[in-house]
């Protein structure tokens, strides 16, 4: 599960560029794994690689960049065209942190520094048909409570489960339902979708490839003790704290005729 919101909040260090602040980022999506997604959708709005990842440490409330904000509802609660315009992605800018750039520069540490809080944005404004005075928090909540955020949600964790989309809305309608019922819970989201039995019909999915090498190294008691691991899964085509770019890793080109050949080498090493 830390490897599946690892892929839905994809942050790169290519952009990064800090070591502690990605591997900061994995504990908390792996303390937050199975509790509840407003949780893990407010722990990433405020993360200090994220910040930086999606250009949200340059965000000002006269300047606003509205990166974060259309990936939040695009990639994150709602989804390509989930009923929400460019109107609504300019107004559910959140900003809720600023990086101090110049104390960064003196330390030569980025992002290491407490957090300075912008001031609240507090203007009246619409999104999504609500009028109000909305600062960030009020931006995540009102994506959470779209009418379109359950459905999407369920979908796009059924992905991760299935090796193609759930073909009739009736098979996701009761996880739906339960997610809303349990306040957005992960846990008994996940556990429903692993004791449904589309889990086991169908075609076969392929085995992501960090999947496999953590299958392997646990399956003859071996551990990660050597970086060889670091190129292997590049060559196999998933590098973690690297995916290729905001929308997390595609995984169709996981069996292809390079990815192919870098897989027995994987299971032979």
């Amino acid at each position: 599960m830390t490897l599946t919101w690892h892929d839905w909040f994809a942050t790169s260090n290519e952009g990064v560029n800090s070591q502690r602040l990605m591997i900061n980022q994995n504990r908390t999506q792996r303390r937050l794994a199975l509790a509840g997604f407003p949780q893990m959708l407010t722990a990433m709005t405020t993360d200090p690689a994220m910040l930086i990842w999606l250009s949200l440490s340059g965000s000002t409330k006269t300047a606003p960049n509205e990166n974060y904000a259309r990936e939040m509802q695009e990639l994150f609660t709602l989804g390509v065209g989930g009923g929400y315009t460019e109107d609504d992605v300019a107004r559910a800018c959140p900003c809720p942190h600023r990086l101090d750039q110049q104390l960064e520069a003196s330390t030569g540490q980025p992002g290491q520094l407490p957090l300075r809080p912008h001031a609240p944005r507090r203007r009246v404004k619409v999104i999504y048909h609500h009028r109000g005075r909305f600062g960030w928090r009020d931006s995540l909540r009102l994506a959470l409570a779209h009418p379109d955020h359950p459905k999407y949600f369920v979908t796009k964790l059924w992905s991760y489960f299935l090796a193609r989309a759930v073909a009739r809305q009736g098979h996701a309608r009761p996880q739906w339902a339960l997610y809303l019922s349990s306040r957005k819970q992960i846990r008994p989201v996940v556990e429903a979708m692993l004791m449904h039995p589309l889990v086991h019909a169908g075609p076969r999915m392929v085995k992501p490839p960090i999947v496999q090498i953590a299958g392997m190294l646990r399956g003859i008691g071996r551990y990660v003790d050597t970086d060889v691991w670091a190129w292997e899964s590049s060559l196999v085509g998933q590098m973690p704290f690297y995916p290729p770019n905001v929308a997390g890793w595609e995984r169709h080109p996981w069996l292809n005729t390079d990815t192919w050949s870098a897989r027995f080498n994987l299971t032979a090493r």
